[in-house]
């Protein structure tokens, strides 16, 4: 199963909203669903998860009406609805994304821009052009920080009226000690009684308001100077990307609330803790790799902890070694993004990046029935302890018992998914459904505690036809890929192991799906399953395992993409799509083709490259 963090199942506004608390099974904890069987004149239903029956005084209605009155209750008719629960208000532990500290405003928390300091002239015009119209767009009342980094980080006060670029400058060679902060922010304590947030004490210097730092941000942006012929190769450049993130992080936790590092990099870290200075030939590399590896780690948990989001967008000629920065991007729930310069492009992800809401997302319950077990979560989630499970799934004197299927989305991010895989720990019996029951819970601005639920049922097969008959090829594609993307991410697989394996998995399907009688070197692979074979086809050979083409940078920034990405979104990163004209003379507009039709097509066609604005005509 493949689902949408946000359980978008349904269009926002066909989902029934209740104010109230949903009726659970005693037994599993499940909600009465269109699946349960429902007794409206003594208030009996029996869950469809376990089978237990239920007793509940808000179905005794008498039944009556149509449909047997079960229309007078939208979780018995609908497979999508949203309880904003009455079993008490919500905070950010016990709920599930909350709506920020309230205090920021914009989308509720601090953006911090992490920008490389050492490009070129003509990258560091674009950059200046492409962040001024980034910052111009922002909310009023969105909270700024800004620091940039080279040899050294600088981090630039926002807070005064002053239209002149001023900062406080920390080493680049390690990471910053409480000490150093505290030598321009004041003790921690004494900042807090000058009020914190970004209106009072010392951290109000370097976070502001945008409405309030619009004069002091621009010339902050148009202070970014190029690198000079002096500073050598790019590659080569001084780069304590590392310390400046975690200068930005240890600044948003002062300030308090979660917040979003927004890194524009045009190159590798080569300094300070995180950086790799040696090439890849020198006998210090692995050294050097493993010690900055293990750095990125061990800063990933920490940012991880604060509920801060770090997206890293590279928009240099320079690789930026995505594979080594990639840990942060993914234990926070953010992006790694690769475009070829800092201009338009560059700055539309920048500023979709900005605009997203900061902290922790919803936690995501799964309920399935007896004989089917939750076997896998991909996608950007971290787990839960039982006790915070409970607290984030209590609904009226229910909680969520077990924490071993209750899992947190790491961001607030619509356009994120999570994909679910099921394995069964027994036979089912034939002509019998499945069920399973999603619920993401979260917390509103205001404080209440919303349940959005999810009911599916699905149905046993018999035979192997009618089982090919209901696979659904795309969905299919994208887990198998989501599985290779993991494998491709483990060193002792590698992309090539992920593809020999993908390989494999299609040669198997062949052999249990053909005729018995079919010779073993010519079984034919089922046409229903064809789609499926050619986004194998396409997976192996494109932009996440790259056997014939590509670059490391882009392989891993792909692969993070891919694994966050629900259907819409992974869908054509798996496979290229094709479009020809249709009608005569094309006047019917474009209609879809599959990549095998392009042999015996005489006419021009449109090729989509896999999950890029890349196109062309073939």
């Amino acid at each position: 199963a493949d689902a949408d963090a946000d359980a978008d199942a349904a269009n926002d506004d066909a989902v029934p909203t209740l104010r109230r608390d949903p009726a659970s099974c005693y037994h599993c904890g499940a909600f009465a669903s269109a699946s349960c069987r429902v007794d409206l004149t003594l208030g009996a239903w029996r869950c469809a998860l376990c089978d237990v029956g239920n007793v509940d005084a808000l179905y005794a209605c008498g039944g009556g009406g149509s449909n047997g009155g079960r229309d007078a209750f939208p979780e018995l008719t609908n497979a999508v609805v949203e309880y904003h629960l009455e079993s008490g208000s919500g905070d950010g532990s016990a709920g599930g994304g909350g709506g920020g500290d309230g205090e920021g405003g914009g989308n509720g928390g601090v953006v911090f821009f992490v920008v490389d300091d050492a490009l070129d002239d003509d990258e560091a015009a674009l950059l200046r052009a492409s962040l001024s119209r980034v910052a111009s767009g922002l909310d009023a009342s969105q909270s700024v920080g800004f620091v940039t980094y080279a040899a050294s980080v600088a981090v630039y006060e926002l807070g005064g009226a002053s239209a002149v670029a001023s900062a406080e400058v920390l080493s680049g060679a390690k990471s910053p000690r409480a000490a150093d902060l505290d030598a321009f922010l004041g003790k921690e304590e004494e900042d807090d009684d000058d009020g914190g947030g970004d209106g009072g004490g010392s951290i109000g210097r370097f976070i502001a308001p945008a409405r309030a730092c619009r004069a002091a941000l621009e010339a902050v942006i148009s202070s970014i100077k190029p690198a000079g012929r002096s500073a050598g190769p790019v590659a080569g450049r001084a780069r304590c990307a590392g310390v400046a993130i975690e200068t930005a992080a240890a600044m948003i936790r002062r300030r308090g609330g979660p917040g979003r590092i927004l890194v524009c990099a045009g190159g590798p870290c080569t300094r300070g803790p995180g950086g790799v200075r040696a090439d890849d030939e020198s006998e210090l590399f692995d050294f050097e790799r493993a010690t900055a590896a293990a750095y990125v780690d061990e800063l990933s948990s920490t940012i991880a902890s604060l509920d801060v989001t770090v997206d890293i967008i590279s928009g240099g000629r320079e690789a930026i070694g995505a594979a080594r920065l990639a840990p942060l991007a993914d234990a926070t729930g953010g992006s790694v993004v690769l475009v070829e310069d800092f201009g338009a492009t560059f700055e539309s992800n920048a500023a979709r990046a900005a605009a997203r809401r900061p902290g922790r997302g919803p936690a995501v319950t799964v309920r399935l029935s007896h004989g089917v077990q939750c076997a896998r979560v991909i996608g950007p989630v971290r787990t839960m302890t039982r006790e915070a499970a409970a607290a984030a799934t209590r609904c009226g004197s229910t909680a969520f018992e077990d924490a071993s299927d209750v899992v947190r989305l790491k961001t607030n991010d619509p356009t994120q998914a999570i994909a679910v895989f099921f394995q069964f720990s027994r036979d089912l019996p034939p002509d019998a459904y499945a069920h399973a029951q999603f619920a993401s819970w979260d917390v509103t601005p205001t404080g209440t505690r919303v349940a959005r639920v999810v009911s599916i049922r699905i149905p046993t097969v018999r035979t192997k036809r009618e089982y090919l008959a209901a696979v659904d090829n795309t969905v299919a594609g994208i887990l198998a890929g989501k599985k290779a993307a993991l494998d491709a991410a483990n060193e002792s697989i590698g992309r090539l192991g992920a593809a020999k394996r993908l390989r494999a998995r299609v040669m198997h399907l062949s052999e249990v799906f053909s005729p018995p009688s079919a010779p073993p070197p010519n079984r034919p692979f089922p046409g229903a399953l064809r789609e499926f074979a050619e986004a194998m086809y396409h997976a192996c050979r494109g932009g996440m395992l790259s056997e014939m083409l590509g670059h490391a940078d882009e392989r891993a920034a792909a692969r993070g993409i891919f694994l966050s990405a629900g259907v819409d979104v992974a869908a054509p990163m798996l496979s290229p799509r094709l479009f020809k004209r249709d009608g005569a003379g094309g006047a019917g507009g474009f209609v879809s083709v599959p990549a095998s039709d392009l042999a015996l097509c005489g006419d021009a066609v449109l090729f989509l490259d896999a999950g890029d604005c890349v196109f062309g005509w073939v």
